[in-house]
C-alpha cells in the first residue's frame, strides 16, 4: 500500500506507510519544542491541515527540511538520520509545499476545500479516503490512528 499527500487538485505517490512514520517522527521531533508545532504534526500526519494552517505548515515543513540539511548525517531527537534519509524526503517536503499550494489555490478559486493531508494513494483505497468527510477526521480521538495508516494493511 502506498501512501502520499493530497492536497487541491494535486495527488503525490510517495512510497509506503513505513517512510512517511519516518518523516513523521523527525518532524515531530524537530518540532517538540513547540506547541503549536505539534499542533501541525498533528495535523499534517494524523488529520488535515486547516485552510487558516496551511502557511505555518508550510514553514514548519521548510524548517524541518533545513534542519535536516544541517544534520545530513546524525541524529533527530531519538531518530538517527542518514544522508539517504535526508535526501529521500526531499520529494516529500516537494510534494507537501505543491499541496499546500494547490489548497489554497482551489479553495480561492472555486470556495472548496481539498485540504492537504496524508492519504493513500492506490486505487480503490484513493477513493476511500477523499469520500471521507472532514468531520470524521475531525471526530479521531488523540490517540487514534490516522485512517491512512489504520487501513493500510
Amino acid at each position: 500500500m502506498t501512501v502520499g499527500f493530497i492536497g487541491g487538485s494535486y495527488m503525490f505517490d510517495l512510497g509506503d506507510v513505513a517512510s512517511m512514520d519516518q518523516l513523521s517522527v523527525v518532524v515531530k521531533d524537530i518540532s517538540a519544542g513547540s506547541v503549536r508545532g505539534q499542533l501541525l504534526h498533528d495535523q499534517i500526519f494524523r488529520t488535515y491541515v486547516k485552510l487558516d494552517d496551511v502557511d505555518d505548515a508550510v514553514s514548519l515543513m521548510k524548517c524541518v527540511r533545513n534542519e535536516l540539511r544541517k544534520r545530513a548525517v546524525g541524529q533527530v531527537g531519538a531518530h538517527a538520520v542518514s544522508a539517504g534519509e535526508s535526501d529521500g524526503f526531499e520529494a516529500y517536503f516537494n510534494a507537501f509545499e505543491e499541496c499546500a499550494t494547490s489548497c489554497r489555490d482551489f479553495y480561492t478559486n472555486w470556495g472548496i476545500l481539498k485540504p492537504v493531508r496524508v492519504a493513500r494513494i492506490d486505487m480503490p483505497a484513493y477513493l476511500q479516503d477523499t469520500a471521507r468527510s472532514l468531520d470524521l477526521v475531525d471526530s479521531l480521538a488523540a490517540g487514534d490512528e490516522p485512517f491512512w495508516k489504520k487501513f493500510a494493511s
